[in-house]
């Protein structure tokens, strides 16, 4: 394909260069012609001029005229002879006629024709005068009228080929002048076009490489033309489909790791009791383990579900005014019982009015997955804060836990896909590894930020921030409660 694009582009080029040099030159021809024509036409006007001149002096046609027009044509390289009202040639310019007193042209008579369009005024033809010249000639005349009545007519002719010789001439040295330039130009241009094709056939192979599963090719960048914007723009895709691949390879392993526990701890129970290995009191023990993760397997699965809803963008954001602090409290309420099995003390809910714009829906699943993880990391007889306040033109929400803290290297990892530290945080056997990630895509595609920070021995904090809707906004907002 790169093969033939290149032939393509190559000969594309070499025609368009070999039409532009034959336009220029039937151009050139049409205007070294057409000046060859007239310069011809000039120059045998002015010698009929010359020559009725000088006949006007003259009553008759005698020797000093006929020296005139012998040294008139030898110097213009053309033919003079002299008409009389028969048409008849009565002096003629060439050797023969000097030599013999006659000549072809004498012996033969100019055709009445001719002669009336000659006596009408200027008079110029490119033809062979209506039979006369064996040949094309350009042939001009002039009438001289003497006092006695008599008229003659100089005619001035020179043959028609002259000037298309000259031409000929002329584009032979152009074309030979021309073909250094013009093989200097094809090479240029076979060496351009290569040069131009090069990245093209690299992207190729790299882009067969990546089909394979190789993303390790990249295209050298030699120019910050088109081309080069093109290999930076190629780079930094092969690059994107790079981390996109590490990241589908991340994820399928850590499903089959997350789906694999719960299906080996179900089949192992399963088994036990279909065998016998668990008798009959502690059956309903071990079925209850068994349901617990059924369920877990169940928000796994819809969590995943969610991730490929929001990372595809067929989860439409519907904006609306709501009471953000409302929405917490109503996540706590339906937690109360886990918060009083462990004695935990709410802080923070106390006052209401701190409204956002955003999609309720999505923003209640954030809270709730942050409140979530307080509960479950937070100490029996612990605190669990809520610290919503408006900062600027953002609202800002924070949730604050005593218990259990994430280690500092695992914060920058914290909100990963199925990502889990290694300390007290990931005891917790109910959790999918998504929360988190999930939250962090929500607030992204909010526009906002969310962060963590963990302090040992004092709280751990999880904190994102949303743009806060103007006056305008909450009068033709819907609250939702």
């Amino acid at each position: 394909m790169n093969s033939r694009l290149f032939k393509k582009f190559f000969l594309t080029n070499a025609a368009i260069f070999l039409v532009g040099i034959t336009f220029l030159s039937t151009i050139l021809g049409f205007v070294v012609i057409n000046y060859l024509v007239n310069d011809k036409k000039d120059t045998l006007n002015e010698n009929c001029r010359v020559v009725a001149e000088i006949a006007k002096n003259n009553d008759s046609l005698n020797e000093s005229l006929a020296e005139v027009i012998y040294a008139l044509a030898s110097t213009s390289d053309i033919e003079i002879f002299v008409a009389d009202q028969s048409g008849a040639v009565m002096a003629c310019s060439c050797d023969e006629y000097k030599e013999k007193g006659t000549c072809q042209m004498s012996r033969t008579l100019i055709s009445s024709k001719i002669m009336s369009a000659a006596k009408e005024g200027a008079f110029f033809e490119s033809g062979n005068l209506d039979g006369f010249h064996n040949d094309n000639h350009f042939t001009a005349a002039r009438t001289v009228k003497y006092n006695n009545g008599a008229e003659i007519v100089i005619f001035s002719s020179s043959p028609s080929s002259q000037p298309m010789t000259f031409f000929k001439s002329l584009i032979k040295i152009y074309l030979f002048a021309a073909i250094v330039p013009i093989l200097i130009m094809l090479v240029a241009g076979y060496l351009m076009s290569y040069r131009l094709m090069r990245p093209l056939r690299q992207m190729s192979d790299a882009a067969k490489r990546m089909a394979k599963g190789d993303f390790s090719r990249r295209i050298p960048v030699v120019s910050d033309d088109e081309i080069g914007e093109l290999s930076i723009s190629f780079n930094n895709m092969t690059n994107s489909l790079a981390q996109l691949e590490g990241m589908r390879r991340s994820f399928v392993a850590n499903v089959s790791h997350e789906l694999r526990t719960p299906m080996t701890t179900i089949g192992g129970f399963i088994d036990a009791i279909l065998d016998g290995t668990i008798d009959g009191d502690t059956q309903k023990h071990y079925l209850m383990i068994v349901s617990e993760e059924i369920k877990r397997l169940s928000r796994l699965v819809e969590s995943m579900l969610c991730l490929a809803k929001l990372e595809s963008g067929e989860q439409k954001i519907n904006p609306q005014v709501f009471d953000i602090v409302k929405a917490t409290r109503n996540i706590v309420v339906s937690q109360d019982r886990r918060i009083s099995d462990k004695n935990i003390e709410i802080k923070g809910l106390e006052d209401d009015g701190i409204t956002v714009n955003a999609d309720y829906d999505l923003i209640y699943q954030v809270i709730f997955n942050l409140t979530d993880n307080a509960i479950k990391f937070t100490n029996d007889g612990g605190i669990i804060e809520f610290i919503i306040q408006k900062e600027g033109v953002k609202v800002t929400f924070a949730v604050r836990n005593t218990g259990s803290y994430i280690e500092r290297a695992d914060i920058k990892y914290i909100f990963d896909r199925f990502y889990k530290a290694d300390k007290s945080r990931s005891v917790n056997k109910n959790g999918t590894g998504l929360g988190l990630y999930i939250s962090k895509t929500i607030i992204d595609i909010h526009g906002g930020t969310i962060s963590a920070d963990s302090r040992a021995g004092e709280y751990t904090e999880f904190c994102f921030s949303l743009i806060e809707h103007t006056d305008k906004e909450k009068e033709n907002g819907r609250a939702k409660h």
